[in-house]
């Protein structure tokens, strides 16, 4: 199951180039298509594998002869590119080059692993709202209703090479009752919304203060209570030794 988009076509003299970018799960088989005019006779087809996170490798095929420096999975297939059981290490930039008689097509493809995150909008350990996306490729996008500057936003890349983003909102700086996170990704048919309200957070948020404020008040409350105390005894103490 693959599925591909933005293709842009540009024509130059005798030389086409195109590119479109393919999205593939991980498991299934991508079929990499290097668009040209077939023409009468076909001198050459080559295949360059650029990987992000690999080595680079190629694929050359003519009439006489064939070479192929890629993975086993990786096969030229009348032309196209078919890469069987796809793994995240597959991501990267697949370009063609076919010579013929009617010309030289040169084509990228590149090529997404489409892992979907999880997605989680919270309270972190400094009482404001936090938003990740973990655990998907590519990365995915995180933005805020209402917008604001505010915003920090990282991406980590995991050792099973996903990537988890984190976005967090500084909404001390404000007074909005509602926080909505809506997290963007082609793994998902439509994006994911998440909202907190503002109010109930932040209670939860700033109890452990109200706490640790409330403990101290006690302490200093009873601490005069028994300095007090203790000034009356010694004075009484004193008015009977008289």
């Amino acid at each position: 199951m693959h599925f591909g988009f933005m293709m842009v076509i540009l024509i130059a003299t005798n030389v086409i180039s195109a590119e479109v970018v393919v999205y593939v799960f991980p498991g299934t088989t991508a079929l990499l298509d290097c668009e040209h005019d077939p023409g009468n006779t076909s001198i050459m087809i080559t295949w360059e594998v650029h990987l992000l996170q690999s080595l680079s490798c190629l694929i050359s095929t003519t009439d006489t002869d064939s070479y192929n420096n890629c993975s086993e999975r990786i096969i030229n297939k009348n032309g196209s590119l078919e890469i069987l059981n796809t793994h995240l290490t597959d991501k990267g930039n697949y370009t063609c080059e076919v010579v013929n008689d009617t010309g030289t097509f040169r084509n990228t493809v590149i090529l997404e692993i489409l892992v979907q995150p999880s997605v989680s909008l919270e309270i972190n350990g400094d009482g404001l709202p936090e938003c990740q996306a973990r655990g998907g490729s590519p990365v995915a996008n995180i933005s805020w209703i209402p917008e604001s500057k505010n915003v920090t936003t990282r991406s980590e890349l995991q050792p099973d090479k996903t990537w988890t983003v984190i976005s967090t909102y500084d909404a001390k700086l404000g007074h909005w009752n509602e926080l909505t996170c809506e997290i963007y990704h082609p793994a998902f048919t439509n994006s994911q919304i998440i909202q907190i309200t503002m109010s109930g957070a932040f209670r939860t948020g700033n109890s452990y203060v109200w706490i640790v404020v409330r403990i101290a008040l006690v302490v200093l409350f009873g601490f005069i209570f028994y300095w007090n105390l203790k000034k009356l005894k010694n004075l009484y103490q004193h008015r009977i030794s008289e």
